[in-house]
């Protein structure tokens, strides 16, 4: 039998090491799932070996994330091909990298969102360990772009057509015209729709698509779609409009939980959303609206005093000409293609909200699928989104390049409870 003696004193050198000991707490593994169109070079900075990336240049991302107390962090991203094939296989090769028992995140870019929540909703017996899911600019209730977006660039080529516009600078001199210099550049490169939008938008849009090898009738497109039966799936529920007779005598949007794929509520899910894109975030905000009208106006009236000058000045004046007459029209343009993108693309939020891409209310993962289950991550003005101002949605030069949203993917590490200890 021990002495009383040699028990205080194991007693106290295990209280002793008790209080030197660090925390016990949770080191996760990070799993980056990049967008459309795009590879883990979005996110890495290098395309790794074979597609599989591992380490970062020190600018991206994933070199931030490692820094500090997460530099032992493990990372891990691969190539996948978002366009040929639907989200339902890329997830497939996806869960190739949650096959682990140890505790890790999943940082999803756009389309890579919604390949994660695939993964973690519908592949549950092939992933293990997934703690969090980081949403980044994700079309989770779908992105409209991804069908009116062929309607939308025919009706920016016309305009510019029946505008004029194209015709100003290709028949401008290019010594004297600055897009004319452009134009001309163009059809150096060997891209024609410039100068087929003068004579067919239909030929330029088609022209445009061949040049981003894009083609709109993939699956890897059509599973973003508002809708589209993929993200029906996800979303757990059934919506259907209903008229409220006799109450408010209007029609409502009204969604119902369905017995479809949930997220395990283990999982903690938090949305990081760029709003006020740099596209429409300029001159085009309603607050810059009353300036730039002024200034259109003012622009309009001074070209046409300034016709007669310009005729007789024997090109003495022909660049301020052609560059004045260039810029109301240009002017006008843009005022058609605000409102033709904040009614196709982004809806009724307004052009210059969300990121260009992605509509703001569709980037929140339970603001528009409330029924998938998991745990939301509560953000610190009580929401479920962490936001970003003026982010286009874009890889590593857009949202992923802010360093904001290295900070906001910090905050959220630390909400799910999951910091590394110092």
């Amino acid at each position: 039998m021990p002495r009383p003696t040699n028990i205080l004193l194991a007693s106290a050198l295990l209280a002793l090491t008790a209080m030197r000991a660090p925390a016990q707490t949770l080191a996760p593994d990070y799993v980056f799932a990049h967008g459309l169109s795009n590879s883990c070079e979005t996110f890495f900075g290098s395309n790794g070996t074979n597609g599989v990336c591992t380490t970062a240049d020190p600018s991206t991302l994933v070199a931030r994330i490692k820094s500090g107390a997460n530099a032992a962090v493990n990372v891990s991203g691969r190539t996948i091909e978002t366009k040929a094939i639907g989200v339902a296989d890329q997830a497939q090769q996806l869960a190739q990298d949650l096959v682990s028992e140890r505790p890790k995140i999943i940082v999803g870019h756009s389309q890579g969102v919604i390949r994660s929540r695939y993964a973690l909703q519908v592949l549950k017996g092939q992933t293990r360990g997934v703690r969090g899911l980081i949403s980044i600019s994700g079309p989770n209730g779908g992105a409209p772009i991804v069908t009116n977006a062929p309607a939308f660039a025919r009706r920016v080529l016309s305009d510019l057509t029946t505008s004029g516009l194209l015709q100003v600078a290709v028949n401008a001199q290019p010594a004297y015209n600055t897009m004319a210099s452009i134009a001309n550049a163009l059809r150096e490169k060997s891209l024609p729709f410039f100068y087929d939008a003068i004579n067919s938008p239909q030929n330029a849009f088609d022209a445009i698509m061949r040049a981003a090898n894009v083609n709109i009738t993939d699956p890897g497109f059509t599973d973003l779609a508002p809708g589209s039966a993929l993200l029906t799936q996800l979303s757990n529920q059934s919506c259907r409009w209903t008229f409220n007779l006799g109450t408010t005598n209007q029609f409502t949007y009204i969604c119902s939980p369905t017995d479809g794929p949930k997220l395990d509520a283990s999982v903690a899910v938090a949305s990081i959303r760029g709003k006020n894109n740099l596209l429409f975030g300029g001159l085009l905000n309603a607050d810059k609206k009353p300036l730039l009208d002024t200034a259109n106006a003012a622009i309009r009236a001074y070209s046409y005093t300034m016709q007669a000058p310009c005729r007789l000045s024997f090109n003495l004046y022909r660049a301020a000409c052609d560059s004045m007459e260039a810029t109301w029209r240009l002017l006008s343009v843009t005022e058609n293609v605000e409102q033709a993108f904040e009614r196709d693309i982004i809806g009724a939020e307004g052009a210059s909200a969300g990121d260009g891409v992605v509509p703001l209310w569709s980037q929140s993962v339970h603001g528009s699928s409330p029924y998938i289950g998991g745990t939301p991550v509560t953000s610190p003005d009580g929401t479920q989104n962490f936001d970003i101002d003026s982010a286009s949605h874009g890889g590593e030069n857009a949202i992923l390049g802010k360093i904001d949203t290295f900070y906001k993917v910090r905050q959220i590490q630390e909400a799910m409870g999951m910091t590394v200890s110092r």
